[in-house]
């Protein structure tokens, strides 16, 4: 059984990759550049995404 999560919060995803800054994933998420769900108070990045996203060079959506 994967016990790996599907989806992670801004602060995980500052654990996961701490060389991404908490101003950039916002305004990749606010861009559309990275895809997001808001569940409840808190936003919920999809991993593989988040991971996809950094590989390329975390670009915003006017750089792509």
């Amino acid at each position: 059984m994967d016990t790996t999560p599907q989806t992670i919060t801004v602060a995980m995803a500052r654990m996961r990759h701490p060389a991404v800054g908490k101003n950039r994933l916002y305004a990749a998420m606010s861009s559309g550049a990275l895809r997001n769900a808001r569940v409840g108070r808190r936003i919920a990045i999809p991993v593989s995404e988040l991971d996809d996203w950094v590989m390329s060079g975390c670009p915003t959506s006017e750089e792509r």
